[in-house]
């Protein structure tokens, strides 16, 4: 049964510090038996142990998780969630069993783990993070999420197992990893307690009726209260104003709207004023073109003579953090004392023990240090694993005053700073720069203000000619976002389902999901629509009628045909404009097209080819009438023919422009003589099923009674209603049949991939299906395919490391490898890759045929520099071959050895099984072997 409690952070009494001073004899007799029950509880005995007093929404908590129940706890970014995660913990202990605490990221695992060994002692405690594992039989294991999800599945015993804390479980929006959450709480076992730690969220109780759902019973307490206030600012030149005149009427600060416009160049009496461009009632023109943008050094001296500092500097490019920091050493700005430095300089010593003088100089560690030295340093996931733990270690410790940072350390890294800075309110988010959501502000902007530390913290916009205080304000104001579901059947977790032998069982699984429970919520309210729609088509109906006959059939009729008539036209013009990219693919310089219909220039010579690869083909064209002119498929809206070819001087192909006029002449010379042959317009079919339902409609419409009524065009205009009515209830009918079992209707289609493969056959797994159970990724059918074909068998440790990075590997923009194939094209690993690759092809044909997600690619880009890496090849030739800082290269080696120690379990074949694990030894060495211990 779900309880609700809110906390809004009004002042509340507490029960346990109460002011008695006004109560009677009575009342405190009762409160005094309430904190006599209350002494006796575990959580009084683990608040005990505090140097600080709990707030109500964590002693709630514990409560609820003192009395067995699965709870939800939403609370704002640093309010203290952690320490009702960390009492399930005190409880798992005090009673003798076990707990798992569980993180989205290995970053925060690793940083959980070290906090719990200080409290418990390392015997207590346990890591496992898919390649590190460390005292896996403890009573509290951390671990990531994903490596409790792979526990349930392969069926470990976890009947001592007491909770398992979800901490970030908010993260279950995410594309990729969401759907871990979902699968843990989902098929952890009923008797173990879920203990979700969530940011706060919009929707908070509606995740938790659906794990009210699913887990029978959960209490959802929601804190809105920051434990520090947060203060919003604008800095406008080397000024840092308030975003608000007064923090309780919330109105924009008229101060900012006026230096905003001085900055602009405009000048005024009053805001009023200046927000019209107007001075003393006349438009005045800018002074100056641009307004000149604040640079980074200028907001680091602001925010240190403001005592703004300790900061996160957040910048959406790895690039723009690494040119930031060399900005302000550039500039001269040092931000620590002689003191710190020491400091400073022997933790980075510590830190650089291991590593060899020539990794120091490919990872540019001299310049790191002096930054670090210098009080300022960059965070994103280019760097190493130790650089960032340094880093996040001098940040915590004082020592580092400003991090500029992306928004990966808004993951939950327990970094807080006195102040947030925003340099933009745009991101790139992997396909286009996309505006910064209201959720995406309150998470980055939440680091700001260290409790116990600061009294307040501080957000700071940097404005830019397009960040108007409107739009900050939109975003400020806005404290929470809804949790969207991004769970979704794949391969593995299907065979992983399959494997308890009931796939029907399995299937009703996917209905429990919170995707599908979202869904459902919503299939109410279009139902709901459709119903009203539908009720409009029948009071429409009576106004649309002829004496003649079947009014709504005839307008129906026309409405399909109108309908077909268009997708036709447009199917049409679409394989009409991929013949012509084809086409325009083929052609090569001296070959001769004509464009039929054109009077003036109709023939042409191509002088230069389109590019290999080239997504939208262009190609250089010079016409009959000594036209040049770049072409492609939206200039030959009915297509072209190729009508010859003609031999070009090679001066007239080095310099086309000053020949343009001799090119023409010969390509008219050419036709003259009757060389070329008579251009033809090319021609696309409709499908045979579309055609033979047009010509239908065509002639039920021809032959209706109502189409000879006198009075149609009156009919039509009645008719106009009823239809919009009518498209209206057909599009909503669609909607709520596709929302219906959408999830299980995802699973279906898996299903029918999978038995197309030979992973299932009736419902049970194949040997190839229980391969798929111990392989988890992006790309896990392709693997266990793989695997079962035996065509990894015969490499060694160098080829297998090679092939199976291109199955973990995802490029970034821009990425430009060496894409030499190890051992060439026709050797064991280009092989490899070309059985590999046709798995792959057979993978995407069949789920195209049962029209399900198509999977992503192979991704050769590692694939050179991990085979020298594994024979030995220095850093820098690897960093190089791959094209990746070296932040990246460790992170894409640790997940090479992932899979490789998974091949090696779910292999039968010992020889491989004894590569794979020979492979990740030889891959985890230098900076990656120090990855792999932080």
């Amino acid at each position: 049964m779900t309880r609700r409690r809110r906390h809004r952070g009004k002042n509340s009494e507490s029960v346990f510090n109460p002011e008695t001073d006004e109560l009677s004899a009575a009342q405190r007799y009762r409160l005094a038996k309430q904190r006599a029950k209350y002494d006796k509880t575990e959580r009084a005995t683990f608040a005990a142990e505090l140097d600080f007093f709990l707030d109500d929404f964590q002693m709630q908590g514990m409560e609820s998780v003192e009395n067995g129940h699965n709870v939800l706890v939403a609370a704002p970014t640093g309010a203290g969630k952690t320490m009702v995660g960390e009492f399930a913990l005190h409880m798992a202990l005090s009673c003798g069993q076990r707990a798992f605490y569980t993180t989205p990221i290995k970053a925060l695992s690793n940083q959980k783990y070290r906090e719990l060994c200080e409290k418990y002692g390392d015997e207590q405690v346990g890591l496992l993070t898919g390649d590190v594992a460390i005292n896996g039989d403890a009573p509290l294991i951390v671990m990531t999420t994903e490596v409790a999800r792979n526990m349930i599945y392969q069926g470990r015993d976890l009947t001592d197992l007491r909770a398992i804390v979800l901490d970030e479980v908010h993260y279950l929006a995410d594309r990729f990893r969401g759907p871990v959450w979902e699968e843990v709480i989902i098929h952890a076992p009923q008797h173990v307690q879920i203990v979700a730690l969530s940011a706060t969220v919009s929707n908070a109780e509606e995740f938790g009726n659906w794990i009210d759902s699913v887990r029978s019973g959960c209490d959802i307490i929601v804190s809105e209260k920051r434990p520090v206030p947060l203060y919003q600012h604008m800095m406008v030149g080397r000024d840092i104003i308030d975003l608000y005149a007064e923090d309780e009427t919330k109105f924009i600060n008229p101060q900012l709207r006026t230096a905003i416009s001085k900055q602009r160049g405009i000048t005024s009496r009053n805001f009023r004023q200046n927000e019209r461009h107007l001075a003393g009632g006349r438009r005045m023109r800018d002074t100056q073109k641009r307004p000149r943008k604040t640079t980074r050094p200028e907001v680091v001296i602001s925010l240190d003579r403001a005592r703004l500092l300790p900061a996160i500097y957040f910048i959406f490019s790895r690039s723009a953090c690494e040119d930031a920091v060399e900005q302000i050493i550039g500039a001269g700005i040092t931000l620590t004392s002689e003191k710190e430095r020491k400091q400073i300089r022997k933790i980075v010593d510590e830190a650089l023990y291991a590593l060899q003088g020539e990794d120091l100089s490919v990872l540019r560690i001299n310049t790191w240090q002096m930054a670090l030295e210098a009080g300022v340093a960059a965070h994103h996931a280019g760097l190493l694993p130790f650089m960032k733990e340094v880093v996040e270690k001098l940040f915590t410790l004082g020592l580092v005053k400003v991090v500029f940072a992306t928004e990966t350390l808004a993951l939950g890294i327990n970094m807080p700073a006195r102040t947030v800075v925003l340099e933009a309110l745009r991101k790139w988010n992997g396909i286009a720069k996309v505006p910064l959501s209201a959720g995406e502000y309150t998470q980055l902007t939440g680091r700001a203000g260290r409790r116990g530390i600061d009294v307040e913290g501080h957000a700071l916009v940097v404005w830019q000619d397009d960040h108007e205080p409107e739009l900050v304000a939109s975003l400020a104001s806005k404290r929470t976002y809804p949790l969207v579901s991004a769970f979704r059947p794949t391969y593995n977790m299907v065979a992983n389902l399959a494997s308890t032998g009931d796939l029907a069982s399995a299937r009703e699984v996917m209905d429990e999901c919170f995707a599908q429970f979202q869904a459902d919520r919503k299939v109410v309210g279009l139902a709901v629509d459709a119903k009203r729609a539908q009720q409009q088509m029948d009071k429409l109906a009576p106004s649309v009628s002829c004496h003649l006959g079947d009014a709504l059939e005839y307008f129906a009729a026309r409405e399909e045909l109108t309908f077909l008539q268009k997708q036709s036209s447009k199917r049409k013009s679409l394989q009409l404009g991929h013949e012509v990219e084809k086409l325009l693919r083929s052609l090569q310089p001296g070959d001769v097209i004509s464009v039929a219909g054109r009077r003036r220039g109709g023939d042409g010579v191509v002088t230069k080819p389109a590019r290999p690869g080239e997504k939208n083909p262009q190609l250089q064209v010079v016409f009959a009438d000594g036209r040049m002119q770049m072409v492609s498929s939206a200039h030959f809206p009915h297509g072209f023919s190729i009508v010859g070819s003609m031999r070009l001087r090679k001066e007239y192909l080095r310099n086309v422009r000053r020949f343009q006029a001799e090119i023409g002449t010969e390509v008219g010379i050419q036709r003259s003589k009757g060389r070329l042959g008579k251009p033809r317009r090319l021609k696309s079919q409709a499908r045979s099923d579309e055609l033979l339902r047009i010509t239908e409609l065509e002639d039920l419409v021809r032959s209706h009674p109502v189409h000879g009524c006198v009075d149609r065009d009156q009919h039509a205009r009645n008719a106009v209603q009823w239809m919009r009515a009518r498209r209206e209830f057909e599009k909503l009918a669609s909607q709520v049949e596709e929302q219906t079992s959408s999830v299980a209707k995802r699973f279906d289609k898996i299903v029918l991939v999978l038995e197309q493969l030979g992973c299932l056959h009736a419902s049970d797994l194949t040997d190839a299906g229980h391969t798929l159970r111990a392989i988890y990724g992006e790309r896990d059918l392709v693997v266990a395919l793989s695997l079962e074909a035996g065509i990894w068998d015969d490499l060694d440790e160098a080829q297998l490391a090679s092939v199976v990075s291109a199955c973990v590997f995802e490029p970034r923009k821009d990425h430009a490898p060496d894409p030499e194939i190890p051992e060439g094209a026709h050797g064991p690993v280009g092989q490899a890759l070309n059985a590999t690759a046709r798995i792959m092809l057979d993978i995407n044909r069949a789920e195209s045929a049962h029209q399900a997600t198509t999977s992503m690619p192979l991704e050769t880009g590692l694939v050179n520099a991990m085979y020298w890496w594994v024979k030995g090849d220095s850093l820098a030739s690897a960093v190089s071959s791959a094209d990746l800082e070296a932040g990246d290269w460790v992170r894409w080696c640790k997940q090479t050895i992932d899979l490789l120690m998974q091949i090696s379990v779910a292999t039968r074949n010992s020889n491989l099984a004894w590569t794979a694990r020979d492979a990740a030894d030889a891959i985890r060495r230098s900076v990656v072997s120090l990855a792999e211990s932080a």
